[in-house]
This record gives C-alpha cells, structure tokens and sequence, in this order.
C-alpha cells in the first residue's frame, strides 16, 4: 500500500473525530432548529379554553398534549389535528410541520399527500429545516406534488445548509448516485461526514464505502471541506425563535394563572 495513502487511512478517524470537535458549538447553537419543544407542564383543564378561544400557542400546546396523552389527557390524534390545525392556520411553524408529518405519515390519521405537500411547504417558507427536508422528500418522491427532483435538491441543500443531519445525508446520496446532479464523490463525502457528526448513523457506514474508492487527494479536499462548513441560519431564524419563545411562556403564563 502506498505509504501516503497509509497515512490517509490511519488518520482518518482521527480527523472525523475533530470535525465532531469543531462542529459541536454549532450543532448545540442550531438544536432549536432541529427539535420540536415540548411545552412546560401546564394544566390542560386552563390551557384547553384558551386554544378553544383560538390562541394559536395554546391551541400548539392542546394538539402536542393531545397527540403525546398525559396523565390528564387521553391520547387522541383526530382531537391534536384539529388543534394544530387551528395554530398552523394562523403561522405557527411548528404546527404546521406537525400536521405535515402526521398526513405523510399516515398511520395515526388517514394518509393526505396533498395535505403534507401543503403544510410541510409552508413551514420550510418559514424556515424550519426539517419541515425543509419533509418538501424535499415529497418533491422527490411526487407526493402530493409532481415530482421533482430539482426542487427536492433545492430544498435539501436548504436544509442541509442550516446543519440538519438528515438532508446532509440525503445529499450526500444524491451525489455518490448522480441523481439530480452530476456524481460527485468529494462533495457526497463532506455531506456523508457532515450528517455523521450529527447523529445519522447510515451517514457514516456510506462516507466509510466512499472512503475505500477516493483518492489521496479527494480524501484531503472532503475532509477539509467538511472542516470548514459553518451551518447558516434561515434569514427567518429570528421568527421561528420568537415563535417557539411565545409558545413555551403562553404555557407558562396559564400555569401561573391556574395557581393564584
């Protein structure tokens, strides 16, 4: 074997393992982007009049309760749609995305594509990324929407760029196969190694098949390509932030109130 190439291959978990270093103030800066919060404990006899009256956080709260069950509260799916349902309608990111997931999904609620197209579309306008990567994922397949895989790599790439592991996966399988772009082993490296570091563990046995068919210099170039990435935030960060913010003190606020 050659000796340089001896090197590449000793030092390459060691290199990952320092992208997982740098990147970790940056995946810890984005988790609000990438996890849907659960509101703080708040009684849902208080916060049920409050999301009948239509406020959009409480009605937030009411589906995720609804949809999670609680000690006070019977699980109840068709009950969580019609409340996100009530939030989405009036922006809440979160909601939509929900509803989004919950028609693709199709196995708590009968199965809508064109209902997932529509929410999931209108969340990732908003910025969310992984509502972002729930568009991709129906352009690419033609639900609910005709396929399209030039709009599903615009979508994923957008995704991906605000550090969300899943799209970064996807990526890097649309460039190790060709699909929608020229095949690119280099870039499907740094996207496989990316989404590595966040958690997807299909991303790493690919990046690792990738790894035994490149080149010294590919090596080099993905690696240092995965080095230098920065996750950009939506330029409607700010938005989705203050959405979250208001939903987590509405719920604090109607705790407080059903305590005086």
């Amino acid at each position: 074997m050659n000796l340089h190439k001896s090197v590449i291959i000793k030092s390459h978990h060691l290199v990952v393992y320092i992208l997982m270093l740098v990147l970790l103030l940056a995946t810890t800066a984005n988790t609000l982007a990438q996890n849907i919060p659960t509101p703080p404990k708040v009684s849902f006899k208080k916060v049920l009049p409050e999301a009948e009256k239509g406020d959009p956080q409480a009605a937030y709260i009411v589906a995720v309760m609804y949809h999670n069950g609680a000690k006070d509260v019977t699980q109840d799916y068709k009950k969580s749609v019609k409340y996100f349902t009530l939030s989405a309608e009036q922006g809440i990111a979160l909601a939509q995305y929900n509803l989004a997931m919950m028609y693709y999904d199709g196995t708590k609620i009968p199965q809508n594509d064109a209902l997932a197209f529509r929410w999931y579309r209108l969340s990732a306008l908003q910025g969310l990324p992984q509502a972002q990567y729930g568009l991709a994922t129906v352009y690419q397949e033609g639900r609910g929407t005709p396929k399209n895989i030039q709009q599903a790599l615009l979508w994923y790439k957008r995704s991906a760029a605000q550090g969300y592991g899943l799209a970064q996966d996807k990526l890097g399988y649309l460039y190790s196969n060709g699909i929608g772009v020229e095949t690119n082993i280099v870039e499907a490296y740094k996207w496989y190694s990316l989404a590595a570091t966040r958690g997807v563990s299909s991303a790493v046995t690919s990046r690792d098949d990738l790894h035994a068919q490149m080149t010294n210099s590919q090596i080099v170039k993905a690696q240092r390509a995965a080095m230098s990435f920065k996750p950009t935030p939506h330029y409607n960060a700010d938005e989705i932030k203050r959405q979250k913010a208001l939903i987590e003190a509405r719920a604090k606020e109607i705790q407080a109130s059903s305590q005086q």
